[in-house]
């Protein structure tokens, strides 16, 4: 069971074990009221790690950020898992905006040097359901990197 549940690699939690205890904590907060935060987040520019230094260079990578990241949780309930290649959910109950803006600080504060990602928060707002939850923490997350790449794209004339 716990080989079906758990990212070889990392040693997080994997895609279906998130989307499990996802329902899980939906079902808690509608019965408590209890917020609720869900991030979803993407490594910017994985790739160029592979590519430069081979897929051993990317799961040193991927697993230097799941032992940091996991030591930044708190212990009342924060959840990580790797649900793709380069992407990471997490879960925090109890939190709202501001209790998340604090924990993602947490995980900048102990990430690699050099290593960015961009992340999207979604605040579960007492109706809707798990995967419309992350659904919109995706979607928030996928709008960050098109802004930023935009961004990087714009440049004032000389």
């Amino acid at each position: 069971r716990m080989a079906a549940m758990q990212d070889p690699l990392t040693g997080l939690a994997n895609r279906r074990s998130w989307d499990e205890r996802l329902e899980e904590e939906v079902r808690r907060s509608q019965r408590t009221g209890t917020a609720l935060s869900v991030a979803m987040i993407d490594l910017d520019g994985f790739k160029a790690v592979n590519d430069r230094g081979g897929h051993d260079a990317g799961d040193h990578l991927l697993q230097t950020l799941a032992q940091a990241w996991t030591c930044a949780m708190r212990g009342g309930g924060d959840f990580l898992a790797r649900v793709g290649g380069d992407e990471f959910a997490l879960l925090a109950p109890g939190s709202d905006a501001v209790g998340t803006e604090r924990l993602i600080e947490r995980l900048h504060d102990v990430s690699p040097e050099g290593v960015s990602w961009t992340i999207g928060v979604a605040i579960w707002n007492e109706t809707e359901r798990a995967q419309d939850l992350m659904r919109r923490a995706d979607q928030t997350m996928y709008e960050e990197k098109q802004r930023r790449r935009h961004d990087d794209h714009v440049r004032p004339l000389a």
